[in-house]
């Protein structure tokens, strides 16, 4: 937990401090939108409204580039790509379950580096 804490910190540190901003372009696969589809109501309403307009990329899933000035725009990146590293095509479906059942989370609870 306290691992998990200090790198949000330290990525709020050294990126929002200094540079006030940066993007991040997201790839998501086709598979993974209904798993989107239930975290966005846990994303804040700018974040959610992008992902629902994103575009198609290459046929094979749709992509987004999202603009991190904020703490919780942060926070929504966050669990964003957690989607992406934990229910990848490789990953069990034990981890999956787990996402699922984790959407009634405390953010400090949600972002799950030790299960990558």
């Amino acid at each position: 937990m306290e691992r998990q804490t200090s790198i949000k910190r330290s990525i709020v540190r050294n990126f929002l401090s200094r540079k006030k901003a940066f993007s991040v372009r997201l790839i998501f696969s086709y598979k993974l939108d209904p798993l989107v589809q239930e975290l966005l109501p846990h994303l804040t309403p700018c974040v959610a409204e992008m992902y629902r307009n994103v575009g198609d990329y290459m046929k094979i899933g749709e992509w987004m580039m999202l603009y991190i000035d904020s703490e919780e725009v942060l926070g929504d990146y966050l669990k964003l790509i957690t989607v992406k590293l934990i229910s990848g095509e490789n990953s069990p479906h034990f981890e999956m379950k787990l996402l699922r059942e984790r959407f009634g989370f405390q953010e400090s609870d949600f972002f799950v580096w030790q299960s990558i």
